[in-house]
């Protein structure tokens, strides 16, 4: 339970944002194993709720930031969502196909047309299967729900296509932190409202702002409390 994470800060009691990454992505080798823990809900259809949720993942991304760990914690790769990670390797599948000097067989057609197909094709496939295989192995909150309730979530819902959220390891890790803290050191970080980047300007800090509406963070203070109710009640083994 979360008796377990708390004891990662090594009794100092200050528990990190990289000691949550590392615990839950085993010494970041494997950015999967949250979705053990946690599955995105469907996505939303109402506009409004769409607007939330795009609302909620900003303002977890700013709070990346402003943790200051962003830049040695959280690898750029790990804040792409299954679908954005697809489109990245798609987009560097094209690239090497186009620098490559040699082609294979399929591609010595002198129909240009064919030789168009024949690559656009393996882009596809190779997306399509990068996209399968991300959700296939990931499932996080209003953004995400613990998995011991997830088959419910996935029935009878009217507010959703049928699809599942996009939601970056990152931000969901970001989420599982705050469930790790008090409930006061949570609601300290979710209402910071600025933060000192590393850009400096005439000697000091450059002042960053972060933007979000009460409502936006009471849902983030919302979905931490019910990972941190997933985390002691789940029978994931830890």
């Amino acid at each position: 339970g979360l008796e377990t994470i708390k004891r990662l800060d090594g009794g100092s009691g200050a528990l990190t944002l990289s000691d949550v990454i590392s615990f839950w992505t085993k010494d970041n080798t494997d950015y999967n194993h949250i979705w053990e823990l946690v599955e995105p809900q469907l996505q939303p259809v109402c506009e409004k709720d769409i607007q939330m949720v795009e609302s909620m993942r900003q303002l977890v991304k700013d709070l990346i930031r402003a943790s200051g760990e962003h830049e040695t914690s959280v690898p750029c790769d790990m804040l792409l969502t299954s679908r954005e990670r697809a489109e990245e390797e798609a987009k560097a599948l094209a690239l090497k196909k186009k620098n490559k000097k040699k082609r294979g067989s399929c591609c010595k057609s002198k129909s240009t047309s064919l030789r168009r197909s024949c690559g656009s094709k393996e882009i596809i496939d190779a997306a399509a299967n990068l996209d399968a295989n991300a959700n296939g192995a990931s499932s996080a909150t209003n953004m995400t729900s613990n998995t011991n309730n997830a088959n419910n979530h996935h029935s009878g819902s009217s507010s959703s296509c049928g699809c599942a959220l996009e939601i970056s390891p990152a931000e969901v890790l970001y989420i599982i932190y705050l469930a790790s803290l008090p409930l006061h050191a949570r609601h300290s970080i979710v209402y910071k409202t600025e933060y000192k980047t590393n850009v400096v300007v005439k000697g000091e800090a450059e002042i960053a702002y972060i933007e979000a509406d009460d409502t936006t963070r009471e849902q983030i203070l919302a979905e931490a409390a019910l990972i941190s109710y997933g985390i002691e009640t789940s029978d994931v083994k830890l």
